[in-house]
């Protein structure tokens, strides 16, 4: 099998096809792909049987501080991790003796290029057995090349692979009194705070800790943060650190939640639990409750009180990347007037046309918890903001906080009518025309056409819905035919590359084509042509807009009712031409553009030859011929996995191509 062999091939020390320097983007795809376990997991039986023991004989080999060699090393351990449960004790005492060279190499590239590698086998059902003869020796050089490392990814690298081999160690101490006297030998406190944190911050998230060896380890960890904690000499840092410690350990080692809060109030308690959150290790257990049930009554409190306080309580979980209302404790203890109150004190605000930190925190910690109130309230409080941002559009325009609000809200009520849906769109689409016609004076602002465009739905898609769309479409291209010097600002160009019709790509909108549309189409591409024509400016009339109204005028001609329309007014032979034009511009760097305008004139070129359609339809079929065969897509004819969206087999090929000089390669595409 192919695949087998050039896999073999990337990571053979002979393999002469690789050049030094590997694609990073290409191997890390590569390393991910192995990893997966989805769809890929067939062919690794086929493996087994074939090619596995070949790959055992050349899994050992020389260290080389190289990006090659560190590229190889990380594949030869993807596969490794693949192949584990087809692993005798044999290969894992070679994968052990592998990863003992690394630590005594004392190279923290070579040691961190297997960081997925620990990750994966850390959160596995089980473990890598990887215990050496030198464990001791080999964790106090991994804890000297942290100390001494400035590296942040190198260090949490050393921390994994510390974690794996600390873990294939407790397994081998059998007794509690055994592994009693090896803590006892290892000095927690001196290891440093650093350490400590990246330690057990990673190591509680390893799914096999409920064993008593490893709760040993933690309740020793809390112990002696304690003792830390108690020191009067520990920097104010560290004393932060050290309560974040406690806090971590509390599932594990009750007291120590009440030492911390004996040692620091918890005033920031907003500031931990978003570090527990980003971090992944907020546990369902009552001492963590009790920590967020703290935090819900200090933004009540703070509601009446200063601002100051307000801001401090509200702005770690209010800005917080992961959604704090995702996890199960936070839904649990939300106290019932939680999410009504934070409604109140925001509109307050909003009355009083506050837009500053605090009623912007406010609104998005709103939009994280009010998925969770009755459909009836948010339909209340949608229609509210609807009718208070009609009423105070230019001076709410800003505040984008506010679109994401009435995008939620509108998002969430499961009973909400097509009706109703639509009614929201039509006003949406007041607020986004008037920007629209004023994009120059409204200083470029579209937040009211992104709004629209996040609401919309392919259930709302009519010939009505597409002349609006095609409408603001003209409405923003136009205006930048006029004043090129307005694709300076990003938005506006983004808005001017087809923003709008996006909708009328979707494959159910076929039916919706009318003459109509084929008019406004067909009107904006003339106008953007002239315009082009006299200002000589490119972005007048940019590829991908091209592309987008290629496909539409593609989609046209395959309506029989257009088709009836062209032949009645003569017009047939300038949409040929207009979509001949359109063909020969660069719109091929767009996949979705792409890929709709080769569906689309397959879709033509099929009904063309079968029906045998009039002269002219078949000399647009010849004119585009040559483009759409020259730039079709190539197939590979190998799967790929729809989880991680990847070929094996392709990333190899593209791997090993991309580092061939052109006179190597074959001609491909004829």
């Amino acid at each position: 099998m192919r695949l087998w062999r050039d896999l073999l091939a990337l990571i053979s020390e002979s393999c002469d096809d690789v050049a030094e320097h590997l694609d990073d983007t290409l191997l890390n795809r590569l390393e991910g792909a192995l990893y997966c376990e989805n769809e890929h997991h067939g062919m690794w039986d086929d493996f087994y049987g074939s090619n596995f023991r070949k790959f055992m004989a050349s899994f050992e080999s020389n260290l080389q501080d190289t990006e090659l060699f560190r590229g190889k090393l990380k594949i030869k351990f993807a596969i490794l991790w693949r192949m584990r449960d087809y692993c005798q004790s044999s290969d894992f005492e070679v994968a052990t003796r592998m990863l003992s060279s690394l630590i005594d190499s004392r190279k923290c590239s070579l040691i961190s290029s297997l960081h997925t590698f620990y990750q994966k086998s850390l959160l596995g059902l089980k473990t890598f057995n990887l215990l050496g003869d030198n464990l001791d020796s080999h964790l106090s050089i991994l804890l000297s090349l942290y100390q001494a490392s400035p590296n942040v990814n190198h260090r949490r690298s050393i921390v994994l692979l510390y974690i794996l081999l600390s873990l294939s160690g407790f397994e081998n101490y059998k007794s509690a009194g055994m592994f009693r006297r090896y803590m006892e030998s290892m000095d927690i406190c001196s290891c440093g705070v650093d350490f400590l944190v990246d330690l057990l911050t990673e190591l509680v998230k390893v799914p096999h800790l409920s064993n008593g060896i490893c709760s040993m380890f933690l309740r020793k960890c809390a112990e002696s943060v304690e003792i830390l904690l108690s020191k009067s000499t520990s920097a104010l840092g560290d004393k932060d650190e050290l309560t974040y410690l406690s806090i971590l350990l509390a599932p594990y080692e009750p007291n120590a939640l009440e030492y911390a809060i004996n040692h620091d109030n918890l005033s920031n308690v907003g500031g931990y639990l978003r570090r527990l959150l980003t971090n992944g290790v907020l546990q369902d257990c009552e001492p963590h409750r009790l920590l967020v049930r703290s935090w819900y009554s200090q933004i009540e409190d703070s509601f009446n009180g200063s601002k100051t306080t307000l801001a401090k309580a509200l702005t770690p979980l209010s800005t917080c990347l992961e959604n704090p209302l995702h996890h199960c404790v936070f839904r649990d203890v939300l106290p019932p007037t939680f999410t009504n109150n934070l409604w109140n004190f925001s509109i307050s605000l909003l009355l009083q046309n506050q837009f500053d930190n605090i009623s912007k925190n406010c609104w998005l910690l709103f939009n994280r918890c009010c998925h969770l109130q009755e459909d009836t309230r948010k339909r209340e409080q949608l229609q509210f903001l609807l009718n208070h941002i009609c009423n105070h559009s230019q001076a709410l325009a800003e505040f984008s906080v506010l679109m994401d609000s009435v995008f939620t809200l509108y998002s969430t009520p499961p009973s909400i009518t097509l009706t109703e849906r639509l009614d929201v769109f039509q006003r949406i689409y007041c607020l986004a025309h008037e920007e629209c016609i004023n994009l120059k004076s409204s200083g470029r602002c579209l937040s009211y056409s992104f709004l629209l465009l996040r609401i919309y739905q392919s259930d709302f898609l009519n010939e009505t819905i597409a002349l609006q769309l095609l409408r603001l479409q003209k409405l923003v291209s136009k205006q930048i035919a006029d004043e090129p010097s307005l694709t300076a600002d990003e938005t506006v160009t983004h808005m001017h590359c087809g923003f709008f019709i996006t909708p009328l790509l979707e494959s159910h909108a076929r039916e919706i084509f009318t003459p109509q549309i084929f008019d406004q189409i067909l009107d904006l591409v003339a106008t953007l042509e002239v315009a082009k024509a006299l200002n000589g400016e490119e972005q007048t009339f940019p590829s991908t807009l091209k592309g987008a109204l290629l496909a539409c005028l593609l989609r046209c001609l395959d309506c029989p009712i257009v088709l009836e329309h062209l032949l009645a007014t003569d017009t047939l032979c300038l949409a040929l031409e207009k979509c001949a034009d359109l063909s020969s511009a660069e719109w091929e760097g767009d996949p979705l553009i792409r890929k709709r305008v080769f569906e689309f004139w397959n879709v033509l070129f099929k009904k063309v030859e079968t029906e045998q359609n009039s002269p002219e339809m078949r000399s647009l079929l010849e004119r585009f011929r040559p483009h759409f065969s020259l730039t079709a897509p190539i197939q590979i004819g190998h799967s790929v996995c729809p989880s991680c969206g990847e070929c094996i087999h392709g990333l190899l090929e593209d791997i090993i191509l991309s580092n061939q000089t052109v006179e190597d390669l074959d001609c491909v595409g004829d």
